[in-house]
């Protein structure tokens, strides 16, 4: 997909903030909705958005949410300042032998794959 943005934000993301979990991807859903954008499409985004979101609040002590919107792309990308995972090639090879996640995991990684997002 190309062109040029024609909508960005970013959203802090406090690390263990329970209480208002949820709050960045339903703030991203409600502007997707305002630009006007494909309901399926704002549906996956918000999908994606609140399982990154929860993923910064639980493993992680802060982060940023990043929305970019262009012509036939929503981009969500999460940077975030956290403790990281021991080992990355077991908890890999872990997912990808099907011993973590599963159905709801595989449904969120195939719309992510369908509206383009990384």
């Amino acid at each position: 997909m190309g062109g040029r943005v024609i909508f960005r934000r970013e959203f802090p993301v406090k690390g263990g903030d329970f209480c208002r979990a949820g709050a960045v991807a339903c703030r991203i859903k409600d502007l997707l909705k305002e630009l006007g954008l494909d309901t399926q499409a704002i549906r996956r985004a918000a999908i994606a958005s609140y399982e990154a979101e929860m993923n910064v609040i639980m493993y992680a002590w802060e982060g940023r949410m990043k929305l970019a919107v262009k012509p036939g792309e929503i981009r969500i990308t999460v940077d975030d300042k956290g403790p990281g995972i021991p080992d990355i090639g077991l908890a890999l090879l872990a997912q990808t032998a099907g011993l973590c996640g599963g159905a709801v995991d595989r449904e969120l990684r195939a719309g992510l794959r369908r509206i383009g997002a990384r």
